[in-house]
């Protein structure tokens, strides 16, 4: 008896976080991969570890928008690189897109929660030591939702 109620609790985990992970999931899955042009600060935390924090040089500011919710209007290029077309807040339609938030502590800074790299020591130092522009690989769905896939450098 006791077996088949340890049972029942495990399933009912497995219903309930399943559905979590895979909306979480879905960018990487199905999303349109694009490279964002970053400045990277490597902070270490004894909680977190080692990560990257990233700041995308195009799409983090825009003092103009007063909503909380952001939608960055992106094109790419031939090589694959965004560029910033328009901040808006209304949801567009029809183009390629990354929702964002306003930071509460800036007025101006807009986060899309792709900012923080986690990496082993020898990876952040290749970043660091990197020679030519530093771009986030990020995959974005229909929603814009982004997810960050991964950092490479490009001369």
């Amino acid at each position: 008896m006791k077996d088949k109620k340890i049972f029942y609790i495990i399933l009912a985990w497995i219903i309930i976080l399943l559905p979590i992970i895979i909306y979480n999931e879905m960018p990487k899955l199905f999303g349109q991969e694009v490279l964002l042009k970053v400045a990277p600060y490597d902070p270490r935390d004894l909680m977190r570890g080692d990560y990257v924090e990233l700041t995308f040089e195009e799409i983090s500011d825009d003092s103009k928008i007063y909503n909380e919710i952001i939608y960055s209007v992106i094109k790419t290029d031939e090589n694959n690189v965004a560029h910033l077309v328009k901040m808006t807040d209304k949801k567009p339609k029809g183009c390629l897109f990354i929702k964002g938030e306003k930071e509460y502590k800036s007025a101006s800074r807009v986060t899309y929660g792709i900012e923080h790299y986690f990496a082993s020591k020898k990876e952040i130092k290749k970043i660091e030591r990197g020679h030519g522009s530093l771009y986030a690989k990020v995959k974005i769905d229909k929603t814009g939702r982004a997810r960050l896939v991964g950092v490479e450098t490009k001369n």
